[in-house]
């Protein structure tokens, strides 16, 4: 991704995080129900702790110089787009965070899935007592939008 876009853009991604502490919790898989079941409980906590930094990113928690987090709540601090797959729970919590308008009618949520469209299933819902919504990982909410 980084190849194919200019380099005065910024990509975050805690696996290429300077402390040791924090790139160890970076999910090797795509945020899915499947894959995170498939770890064991102590992998799964520190995924756990991975994914709500993510979260935080998401949000306008943007790292300063000093390494402390900052929330955002100016245009030029907050992301231009988010691209992503939908197969990724996070990738759908990153439109919830971007809003109706940016995500959908300014197309700052790109989802490469469906190249040159915009659709979204919603949120993952788990099935009962299996930890996941279907058996291929990927959940479908009750919501639907494209044009």
């Amino acid at each position: 991704m980084r190849a194919l876009t200019p380099a005065s853009w910024k990509f975050f991604h805690l696996s290429e995080a300077k402390s040791p502490e924090i790139s160890m919790i970076a999910h090797p898989h795509e945020y899915s129900q499947l894959h995170f079941h498939a770890h064991i409980l102590s992998e799964r906590v520190g995924y756990t702790r991975g994914q709500i930094i993510d979260m935080a990113f998401l949000g306008g928690g943007w790292p300063k110089p000093d390494s402390s987090v900052m929330l955002s709540s100016t245009d030029f601090e907050k992301p231009l787009a988010t691209i992503c797959t939908v197969s990724s729970n996070m990738c759908q919590f990153a439109a919830l965070q971007l809003g109706w308008t940016e995500a959908f009618e300014e197309s700052k949520w790109i989802n490469l899935d469906l190249p040159l469209s915009v659709g979204w299933m919603g949120i993952e819902v788990p099935a009962a007592n299996t930890g996941d919504s279907n058996p291929d990982g990927h959940g479908h909410g009750g919501a639907h939008h494209s044009h």
